[in-house]
C-alpha cells in the first residue's frame, strides 16, 4: 500500500498542473489511473536526449534535472520548385518530485516559402506530463554459468518494453479549440546494451486526428562512448493522402551534458514529396551531480 502522505503529494502535483477546465480534469484522472505505486529510477550519468528524432523516450530526465533540446530542419519539395520549409522545435524538459515524472514544454516555429507568395508561418506549443509506469530490466544471460543452453538461447526479455504514459495539451494558432488534449503511449526496448528501439502511439487527441503522424518508431545504435547512429519513421494510416517521414543520422556526445546531432529526412506530407536536413543540440543542467561532486571534495 502506498503511504497516505505520498498520495497527497501526487494529488497536489497533478492538481497544480490543471486549469479549471473539466476536460483537463477528466484527462488527468485517466492519466493517474495508469500510475503505479512503485517503479525504479532511471537517472543516467550522461545526457538522455530525444534528439535527433521526434520520438520521445519512455524515461524521464530525473529529479532536479533541466534539459534543453533545440533542432532546426530545412526541407524542400522534390516535386514542386521554389518551395522551402523551415522548422524550429525547442523542447524543454524538467524532472520534478519523482525520478519517473517529467514535465515538458515544446515550441514549434514553421515557416514555408513558396514562389510569388508571402511566407506562411505556423506557431504553437505543447505542454505535457510524462510518467514511467514500468521500467523493464533486460536479463543478462551472459552471466548464466550453470547452463550453456540457457546462456546462448534467445533473450526473450528484449521484447518486453519499458512503458510510460503522457498527457499533453496542444495549442496551435491554426487549429480549433477542440481535441487539444492528447494521450500518448511511450514504449522503449533495450535490445542490446548499446541498441534500443522506441515506439510512440498517439491514442487520442488532435495529434492523432490532424497532424502528420499517429505513431513513430526509432532506433539508436551506439558505436562507442561518443558516436551513435539513428533511424526513425513517422507514420499515419490515411487512405486519402500519404503521410510518412523517414530520417537517418547520427549523434555525437561532446560532454556528458552536451550532445550534437545531424540527420537527413525524406518522405511525403499532404501528398507532397519532401526531403531535407536537420541539425540540433541538447544540453543538460544536473545540479544534483554538481552538488554531490562538491561534497566529495570535502
Amino acid at each position: 500500500m502506498e503511504p497516505a502522505p505520498l498520495k497527497q503529494i501526487k494529488s497536489y502535483l497533478w492538481l497544480s498542473l490543471i486549469d479549471h477546465s473539466m476536460t483537463f480534469k477528466r484527462w488527468l484522472f485517466l492519466f493517474l489511473s495508469f500510475t503505479p505505486f512503485f517503479v525504479w529510477a532511471q537517472r543516467t550519468n550522461i545526457i538522455n536526449s530525444n534528439r535527433p528524432g521526434s520520438t520521445e523516450s519512455a524515461y524521464a530526465v530525473g529529479t532536479g534535472i533541466f534539459q534543453v533540446e533545440n533542432g532546426f530542419t530545412l526541407e524542400g519539395n522534390t516535386e514542386k520548385e521554389n518551395q522551402n520549409h523551415f522548422k524550429n522545435l525547442l523542447f524543454l524538459r524538467y524532472g520534478w518530485l519523482f525520478e519517473e515524472l517529467e514535465l515538458n514544454l515544446s515550441f514549434d516555429l514553421n515557416q514555408s516559402r513558396i514562389k510569388d507568395t508571402a511566407p506562411q508561418k505556423f506557431n504553437g506549443f505543447r505542454l505535457g506530463a510524462k510518467y514511467l509506469i514500468y521500467n523493464h530490466e533486460m536479463v543478462d544471460k551472459s552471466k548464466e554459468v550453470l547452463s550453456w543452453k540457457k546462456r546462448n538461447a534467445y533473450n526473450w526479455s528484449q521484447l518486453i518494453p519499458s512503458v510510460a504514459i503522457k498527457i499533453q495539451y496542444s495549442n496551435f494558432l491554426e487549429k480549433t479549440t477542440e481535441d487539444r488534449m492528447n494521450l500518448v503511449l511511450l514504449l522503449q526496448n533495450q535490445l542490446l546494451p548499446n541498441w534500443n528501439a522506441i515506439t510512440n502511439f498517439y491514442l487520442m487527441g488532435n495529434e492523432f486526428k490532424n497532424l502528420e503522424h499517429a505513431f513513430l518508431i526509432s532506433t539508436t545504435y551506439a558505436l562507442n562512448n561518443r558516436w551513435a547512429l539513428f533511424g526513425e519513421s513517422k507514420n499515419k494510416v490515411d487512405f486519402l493522402e500519404k503521410k510518412w517521414v523517414g530520417s537517418v543520422g547520427f549523434a555525437f556526445l561532446v560532454h556528458k551534458n552536451l550532445q550534437l546531432d545531424l540527420s537527413l529526412n525524406t518522405g511525403s506530407l499532404h501528398n507532397d514529396a519532401r526531403s531535407g536536413i536537420s541539425g540540433g543540440i541538447s544540453w543538460r543542467l544536473d545540479r544534483s551531480i554538481e552538488f554531490e561532486d562538491t561534497k566529495d571534495q570535502f
